[in-house]
């Protein structure tokens, strides 16, 4: 369909006529996309320093992600291979559900064979530290699950000393409790 004859005497563009489907695939993939990017980020997210365990999947789980990413990217390459242009394939769905079976079947191969520690790496339990407040000599205080006993101050009075020092006062403690 061209321009009327009006408007291209006048040179003039014909105006743009986009189809609802080529708007809807523009926006579904942009909105893919940026899906894509926030579950890459979350999944990238850094952990505490020092601190095993923490952080996304693929800081966690390194290995396990960089075989879902081998798998991803082998299924992306039959995919290619089954719909290229220059595919001569007499049944190509036969043939990507093959390479899609070996795929996923040497999957969990390879991660078995994945190095003498395995894919996964399995974290222990951080131990959390609770304050309890303990007080030497005279009365303690005491939470739950812990004993201390009372004493005397204690005087420390050296040789040379005329007067004596005292290190009664009180003080806190960390103590390792467990969460499991």
């Amino acid at each position: 369909m061209s321009a009327p004859r009006s408007r291209r005497l006048r040179n003039q563009a014909a105006p743009v006529i986009v189809a609802k489907r080529d708007r809807a695939i523009a926006v579904g993939g942009s909105l893919a996309m940026v899906a894509f990017t926030a579950l890459l980020i979350w999944m990238m997210r850094p952990g505490q320093p020092f601190v095993p365990g923490t952080g996304g999947l693929i800081t966690r789980q390194p290995r396990a992600s960089w075989l879902v990413v081998a798998v991803v990217g082998a299924i992306g390459f039959s995919y290619w291979l089954v719909k290229r242009p220059t595919a001569k394939w007499k049944r190509p769905m036969l043939v990507a559900g093959i390479c899609t079976a070996a795929i996923v079947i040497l999957a969990p191969l390879v991660a078995t064979q994945w190095g003498e520690s395995g894919i996964l790496r399995h974290y222990t339990t951080q131990p959390t530290f609770a304050i309890e407040p303990t007080q030497k000599g005279g009365t303690t205080t005491t939470t739950a699950g812990s004993s201390t006993t009372a004493g005397s101050p204690t005087t420390n009075a050296s040789s040379t000393s005329a007067s004596p020092t005292t290190t009664a006062g009180p003080t806190t403690t960390l103590a390792p409790t467990s969460t499991t």
